[in-house]
């Protein structure tokens, strides 16, 4: 936990809307956060929250055209949103790091894990000699603990595994010892017992070197393991925060049984889903979940069902090339004809409405 009053981050309603469809769209609103140094904060929310979007900007990866961002994004004294891009440069990959999703897509393919390592020494601290990048990496490579160091560095992506990948990921990121390091959902793609070595590891590297972690997932048991402190989001905007015991344990608060249903919700609507095979899965009868759902969501389990799947679907509009009936199917939708009404009855506009728009 970081000492009281030394500040490192603040977001300050933080609101984000992107201009570069043809419908505008809000996808964070009046966002707040405070993290100390050496704070561990977890971002938590079903998919579509927001809370990729708010790493994105907190990291300065948003980009600065067809997209309005109001509020501030404070980093020791320093606001991202308005600094010039040669100061935010200089804080990308040395004072704040980030980890994403899925390693293979974030590793260049046709360069050794060495060099990959190395890239924010070389931008950051190009006193360095060759030599010394080289130790740095390989030092980093141990304190992940990856078991081969020597073989790793010299290995392509492709020529290691997927928990070696994300270790691979977690070096590059704390290379040069950031303040602040972004976990963007690093354990999805992962096995269970690799999640658990890499929140461990997380952990750790929080413990010896005191970097701020803020840690986004929508898998509540490891950020019950990882996390001082829990900010909740839905729809864009922040719904709950605390203690992590608050949060788990308040009767007041969100319960982790409606995330649980969530999560099965999202990924498994393009399937028939039924009110008694959701609380089968997450261990609920289906009256105590049917309950759950209005008291807590103030929703029906079916209009959420189909509120998911038109909001899913909007989505997919938005940011693909598929055909309409391609994201009907996709999104759970029996036929082409009742996912346009459906849609327009929510969204009040046809799915043609929301198309991608192509860029001339």
């Amino acid at each position: 936990m970081g000492k009281a009053g030394n500040v490192m981050l603040d977001v300050i309603d933080l609101n984000l809307e992107f201009h570069d469809h043809l419908v505008p769209e809000t996808v964070v609103y009046h966002f707040n956060l405070h993290m100390e140094e050496g704070d561990i904060i977890g971002l938590v929310g079903e998919s579509g929250s927001g809370k990729s979007m708010t790493a994105l900007a907190i990291a300065g990866l948003l980009r600065r055209h067809d997209m309005k961002k109001t509020g501030q994004i404070l980093f020791r004294g320093t606001d991202l949103l308005t600094c010039p891009r040669n100061q935010l440069r200089a804080f990308q990959g040395d004072d704040i790091g980030i980890v994403f999703q899925e390693p293979m897509t974030s590793l260049n393919p046709v360069y050794r894990i060495g060099w990959q390592v190395e890239e924010s020494l070389r931008i950051h601290r190009p006193e360095m000699s060759r030599d010394m990048r080289r130790d740095k990496a390989m030092e980093m490579l141990k304190a992940v603990e990856l078991s081969e160091p020597e073989r790793i560095y010299n290995s392509y992506p492709h020529q290691i595994s997927g928990g070696q990948r994300q270790r691979v990921m977690i070096a590059a990121a704390m290379i040069c010892d950031p303040r602040l390091l972004i976990a963007d959902e690093p354990t999805t793609a992962l096995d269970v017992t690799v999640q658990l070595q890499i929140v461990k590891l997380l952990s750790r590297l929080n413990r010896e070197k005191k970097t701020g972690i803020l840690f986004i997932s929508h898998d509540l048991s490891l950020v019950k393991r990882l996390c001082e402190r829990i900010v909740v989001m839905k729809d864009g905007a922040v719904v709950e925060e605390g203690d992590c015991q608050e949060i788990f344990e308040h009767q007041n608060k969100l319960s982790v049984e409606i995330y649980e249903a969530v999560q099965y919700i999202e990924k498994h609507l393009s399937e028939k889903l039924t009110l008694n095979q959701v609380a089968f899965h997450i261990g609920l009868s289906p009256n105590y979940l049917s309950s759950l759902f209005k008291k807590e969501l103030h929703i029906s389990f079916v209009d959420y069902i189909t509120e998911s799947r038109v909001k899913k679907a909007k989505d997919l509009l938005l940011e693909t090339d598929l055909k309409t009936h391609e994201v009907a199917e996709i999104t759970g939708f029996a036929d082409d004809s009742y996912f346009s009404k459906t849609f327009k009855k929510i969204t009040g506009k046809l799915p043609s409405s929301f198309r991608k728009r192509t860029k001339l």
